[in-house]
């Protein structure tokens, strides 16, 4: 919001169906997010599906981190949605061209 919480400044999305998430001092973490573990004790990296940047983020104590990290798998297990590529011309492989969208289920009513 701006100073006078009238307007979005910016937003940022992290599609969390197939994520996984990893406390920072996980072996299966990045090496950057290894590297943050002892400066950011309780911090974690989110991973959204197929190849797209990886998230960094942390919490103020253990216990609201691992709050985060339960709440943010289990987001991740449920397949509610997920991404479709939509072809929009082209059919030649160097002409054809697609854009992948995020697409999500909704139950009418």
């Amino acid at each position: 919001m701006d100073d006078n919480c009238r307007g979005i400044l910016g937003t940022y999305y992290v599609v969390l169906p197939g994520a996984e998430v990893f406390e920072f001092d996980s072996l299966c973490a990045s090496m950057r997010a290894r590297s943050l573990a002892d400066v950011h004790p309780h911090g974690f990296e989110v991973r959204p599906a197929g190849d797209v940047r990886k998230e960094r983020l942390r919490a103020s104590s253990a216990a609201e981190a691992t709050k985060w990290i339960d709440f943010l798998n289990s987001q991740a297990r449920q397949h509610r949605g997920g991404h479709l590529s939509l072809h929009t011309g082209g059919w030649r492989l160097l002409s054809s061209s697609w854009e992948r969208l995020y697409c999500v289920c909704q139950r009418p009513g």
